[in-house]
C-alpha cells in the first residue's frame, strides 16, 4: 500500500505494476488521521492485517462499482474512508472500529462461501483461521442471528439453488444434502422447510415443473419462477 498526499510535489518512477488506484478528498480523509501531513510517499506492508482487509474491501468496491446508485455509493463512502485510516494509523480507533468490523465481517463471510461444503467449517476453525476468539466471531454475527444460524442458513440456499439445477436432476435430495454436511435428513428436512415453508421434495417437483414449463413455453413467467429468483 503507497500513500501520495497530492497536496504535496511529487516525484515518482513506476515500472510494470498491476494497481489500484483510489483518491480520496484530503479534506475528509485528514481529520480521520494522527499525523495527516507526515503520509506522503509512505509504504505500508501488505502483510498488515488492515491493509489486507483495506485491499479486499477496495478489490470488491472495484468490481461493484459498475453496479452501485448514487446513494449506495454515498453509503460506501464513510466505512471505506474509515477503514483506509485505520490501515494508515495502523490502529482501530472509536472513529473506525465500525468500518474495520464490518471489512472483518465481510471477509469472514466469503470465506464461509468458499468453504460452505466443508464439513469442518465450525466456529472453533473460522476464529483460529482469522485470528478471532469464538466470542468475538459470534459478536460479528450476532445481527445474522448467529454464527451457525447464518452458516446454516447459507448451506441451504445453496442446497436450494442444486436441487432445482436441471444439471444435477440426477441426484437425490439427500446425497445433495450430504455434500453440505447434512448427515441427518429429518434434520435437515425440517431446517429446510423452515427456511422455505416447503419441504426439499417439493421444491424439486416445483423446480422440475418450472425446466418442464421453460422448455415448452420459453420467456413464460409464473409464481414458482418469482420463487426460484428470490435469495
Amino acid at each position: 500500500m503507497f500513500i501520495t498526499d497530492l497536496s504535496q510535489p511529487q516525484a515518482v518512477e513506476a515500472g510494470d505494476l498491476d494497481v489500484l488506484f483510489v483518491i480520496m478528498q484530503r479534506n475528509l480523509l485528514a481529520p480521520l488521521l494522527e499525523l495527516p501531513d507526515e503520509q506522503n510517499q509512505r509504504a505500508i506492508s501488505g502483510q498488515n492485517p488492515l491493509a489486507q482487509l483495506l485491499r479486499t474491501h477496495l478489490a470488491s468496491v472495484y468490481h461493484l462499482a459498475a453496479g452501485l446508485n448514487a446513494v449506495q455509493g454515498e453509503a460506501i463512502m464513510k466505512p471505506t474512508l474509515e477503514l483506509v485510516a485505520a490501515a494508515i494509523n495502523a490502529q482501530v480507533s472509536e472513529t473506525n472500529v465500525g468500518a474495520v468490523r464490518f471489512a472483518v465481517t465481510q471477509e469472514i463471510r466469503r470465506h464461509i462461501e468458499n468453504q460452505v461444503r466443508d464439513p469442518g467449517l465450525r466456529a472453533e476453525t473460522v476464529a483460529a483461521h482469522f485470528g478471532l476468539s469464538r466470542r468475538k466471531l459470534y459478536y460479528l454475527f450476532q445481527p445474522f442471528g448467529g454464527f451457525a444460524a447464518y452458516v446454516q442458513q447459507r448451506r441451504l440456499h445453496h442446497i436450494r439453488a442444486d436441487i432445482v439445477n436441471p444439471v444435477l436432476q440426477h441426484r437425490s435430495v439427500a446425497s445433495i444434502a450430504e455434500d453440505y454436511g447434512f448427515g441427518h435428513y429429518p434434520s435437515f428436512s425440517r431446517a429446510f422447510r423452515r427456511a422455505y415453508e416447503m419441504s426439499p421434495r417439493e421444491v424439486k417437483a416445483l423446480g422440475l415443473e418450472r425446466s418442464s414449463a421453460s422448455r415448452a413455453r420459453p420467456g413464460a413467467n409464473s409464481w414458482h419462477d418469482w420463487f426460484f429468483q428470490t435469495r
